[in-house]
């Protein structure tokens, strides 16, 4: 590889050498203190920059979000998320209650439909055991104490039967009155319970109602 060629510089007594700078022209290398100083002054211009850029952001969320609520902690689009969830709460509630409703309903449903299939296979004036054996103990007494035909006698040995048949039926019978009673009386228990909670759902929807009126 040749060698680079450079121009050959000849000094002669006309050739002219520039000047050094004054002294209090030539630049002075900082100190670290005025360092350290100018640093920190740009480092508190970006935390105020930033500062402001925060406070724009959160500006723009609230306005976006509707503003803060009167106690200022949070916003009233979180107010309304707050709301919305109670509000699930509330309706899942009602729900569980409107099923029990449902349920009572259909307890009392089946136990009417088992009381008009008794009454079809009991006699038409004793519903009760009480009932049936008294008609028993008169039937019995007229056939013992009684002269009648023996077409008559069989009728009454007959009605006899049906009615000493009808006994379990009649036990029953006497048992569902009182498991409706209660039925009833559980689904009034219910029917209240609802009607608190629907208050409590109409307030609350109002109050939503009002906060999406306010982001609007």
């Amino acid at each position: 590889m040749p060698r680079p060629q450079y121009e050959k510089i000849v000094f002669t007594v006309d050739t002219v050498i520039p000047e050094l700078p004054a002294k209090k022209d030539i630049l002075k290398e900082p100190s670290k203190a005025d360092f350290d100083r100018e640093m920190a002054a740009q480092d508190a211009k970006i935390a105020e920059m930033r500062q402001k850029k925060d406070d724009l952001i959160q500006s723009k969320r609230r306005v976006r979000e509707g503003g803060l609520t009167q106690g200022g902690d949070k916003t009233k689009k979180g107010e309304l998320t707050e709301k919305i969830n109670e509000a699930k709460g509330i309706r899942a509630t009602k729900r569980q209650h409107q099923d029990a409703m449902r349920d009572i309903v259909a307890q009392m449903e089946g136990l009417e439909n088992e009381k008009r299939t008794l009454l079809k296979t009991m006699h038409a004036n004793c519903h009760s055991v009480e009932q049936v054996n008294a008609e028993i103990k008169e039937l019995e007494r007229r056939l013992t104490t009684t002269s009648m035909k023996p077409t008559e006698e069989g009728r009454v040995i007959k009605e006899l039967e049906k009615l000493k048949g009808s006994i379990p039926s009649a036990k029953r019978f006497s048992r569902i009155e009182p498991e409706i009673k209660e039925l009833k009386t559980k689904k009034n228990k219910i029917w209240g319970e609802i009607k608190v909670i629907r208050g409590q759902e109409d307030k609350l929807n109002a109050e939503m109602e009002k906060i999406r009126e306010a982001m609007a």
